[in-house]
């Protein structure tokens, strides 16, 4: 963005040009105006030249005006020599044009880019907790739709300016030619410029409410679908999915053929009503006499200006019946843009090292009114692991989220090293720390690309971690070895296998803490203690601090932290946590039950 146009425009519209900026909001206006002047001198020639293929005395006069006089019986010659001075003008005129189009585009093509970037900047910089609130589909939709309809608006704006200032020319012009007649048509566009405006372009705002809405509705089914599409197949719900859908695509077809409608009627109409007014004068002028030869260059330059004038009027108002379509769209991006801005999460440059241990002091977290911590206290030792569990609900996941910097701690201190940190804010901890979710998110991209997120990845680093992951086997498995696709979301590898490589993944950025969030817990038991003995070879690497829901997953830690209502109840062992800890001996005696529950109905 260059400067900002301070302006008392609709809020869309103001967002719109202050984020064009003024440097290039001119630099187009001024090319407007040139090309503008270019079709002004476009139609300026036509008349003189009319008069001239017209009018044989003043071929003569010309001919006698010029240094060396043409043979007066050639006036033809005459003629033929002029009309490929306009025919030259008007390739001049056209190359020009052409240049401030391919101009105008590039930078309608510029500022769509800009407007993307600068959204998908906001919602990576964005703080975690945003994304609490808002939907996954909205921000999806918003952020694809919001960039191109900012776009089309700025277009509009320009095409307004441009037109008008065409419009505005072309009766100054002709109110020096002709004042009468050239009144009169300003009279009668403006009387038809209002009856478009009242019944035609002020209902464009509610069908692009209902565009808005219905795309929104479009983008939520098919993440919906996307995301449920093994319940769908398994359930037999794909009729239920397609008459949601239908209604959705029936809403925006009445939408579509409505706007696509309204946004033909402006040319429609001017064009029947000029194409009258002229037929019209004719039919006036015949009636009272006036000899038609006597008027018809002025006709002719009528024609020509009527080709111009006529889709310029046209142009203008769909220009208008756009800026309507597409306020709701503009309000819903500039909205969410805002929220983004407004929940910015800004990092401090520090140099933490963590090469003793990271120290969490009576650290408390609420959710409003709901205390989700409550005074942790916590010793994090170099190469040591670390469990948690404890019932649902009582803030596992939420104790992960303040360490890893996720969320804010609401009280309390932590010291790394014997430094005041917070994780929140600290940049440091950003290198410190390697998170795995339960639920890993892969790409249809080569295997290397998914544990990397590099295109020429360090390949000894990511040799290293394909065996620290257990992930050789995967590998050697594959045609393409680690330059194989995964499918989309990992399709093409089984469960266990996309959760080492998201353990893989955090091990590439070297972390020195490994957090884990339940990533194991949608796993077979097999599987299960497979990646935990995996986990265990890392100890004294790398330290870990694993929330699990199945005790199986982290009862080789070297030491277990037991939450219950978002406060360390125990802290042990898990031998000791058996003897001394109820809470914790009652869910693994019921994780226990269940396994063999499980393995006596198999």
């Amino acid at each position: 963005m260059t400067g900002k146009i301070p302006l008392k425009a609709p809020l869309g519209l103001r967002f719109i040009l202050e984020f064009a900026g003024l440097q290039r909001t001119l630099k187009l206006l001024l090319a407007i105006l040139m090309s503008s002047a270019l079709d002004l001198i476009g139609i300026a020639v036509i008349f003189p030249y009319l008069h001239a293929v017209t009018n044989i005395k003043i071929q003569h006069a010309l001919i006698e005006q010029m240094p060396h006089p043409i043979d007066q019986s050639l006036p033809r010659t005459f003629l033929i020599g002029i009309s490929l001075l306009l025919l030259i003008t008007y390739v001049m005129k056209s190359i020009f044009q052409m240049i401030l189009t391919r101009y105008q585009s590039q930078q309608l093509a510029n500022l769509t880019t800009e407007l993307t970037d600068d959204t998908v900047g906001h919602l990576l910089h964005a703080n975690y907790s945003v994304f609490l609130k808002l939907t996954g589909s909205d921000v999806g939709s918003t952020a694809f739709a919001g960039p191109i309809h900012g776009a089309l608006v700025y277009k509009a704006i320009l095409q307004i300016a441009s037109e008008l200032t065409f419009i505005i020319a072309l009766f100054v012009a002709f109110l020096f030619i002709s004042p009468l007649p050239t009144l009169l048509g300003l009279s009668l566009l403006i009387f038809v410029g209002v009856l478009l405006y009242f019944f035609v372009i002020r209902h464009t705002a509610r069908l692009g409410r209902r565009q808005s809405e219905a795309e929104n509705k479009r983008y939520r089914l098919i993440f919906s679908m996307i995301s449920a599409f093994r319940e769908i197949k398994v359930m037999g719900l794909p009729s239920l999915f397609e008459s949601f859908n239908r209604e959705v695509s029936t809403e925006l077809e009445q939408v579509a053929w409505r706007y696509n409608f309204n946004h033909s009627l402006p040319l429609t109409i001017i064009e029947a009503v000029v194409l009258m007014s002229i037929v019209g004068g004719v039919i006036g002028v015949v009636a009272v006499g006036i000899d038609i030869a006597q008027i018809l260059p002025a006709l002719g330059l009528v024609a020509v200006a009527t080709v111009r004038l006529v889709p310029a009027v046209a142009r203008l108002f769909m220009a208008l019946n756009s800026l309507r379509f597409y306020d709701e769209s503009i309000k819903r991006f500039q909205g969410m843009r805002s929220e983004l801005i407004n929940a910015r999460h800004e990092r401090v440059q520090d140099a933490i090292t963590f090469s003793r241990d990271l120290v969490l002091d009576r650290v408390g977290f609420s959710h409003g009114d709901k205390i989700t911590l409550d005074n942790i206290s916590l010793t994090i030792e170099v190469g040591k692991s670390y469990g948690i569990v404890g019932p649902s609900g009582s803030g596992k996941s939420t104790l992960l989220d303040v360490i890893s910097g996720l969320q804010p701690a609401k009280d309390g201190q932590f010291k790394c090293d014997g430094v005041s940190v917070d994780p929140y804010g600290s940049q440091s901890m950003l290198s410190l720390i390697g998170y795995v979710p339960q639920n890993i998110t892969l790409i249809d991209e080569s295997l290397a690309f998914n544990i990397t997120f590099e295109h020429y990845p360090d390949l000894a680093r990511l040799k290293n971690v394909i065996r620290m992951s257990n992930l050789q086997a995967l590998v050697d498995s594959l045609p393409a070895g680690y330059d194989q696709s995964v499918g989309e979301n990992g399709s093409r590898i089984s469960g266990g296998q996309r959760q080492r490589v998201g353990l893989a993944r955090a091990l590439y950025r070297q972390p020195k803490i490994l957090v884990l969030d339940e990533a194991t817990s949608a796993l077979d038991p097999i599987t299960e203690r497979q990646i935990a003995n995996e986990l265990d070879s890392l100890k004294g690497d790398v330290t870990l601090v694993m929330v699990a829901h199945r005790i199986a997953a982290i009862q080789n830690c070297d030491e277990i932290l037991v939450l219950n209502h978002g406060r360390i109840v125990a802290r042990a062992s898990h031998e000791i946590l058996l003897e001394e800890c109820a809470l914790y001996r009652d869910l693994y005696c019921s994780q226990q039950h269940s396994n063999s529950s499980a393995a006596d109905h198999e």
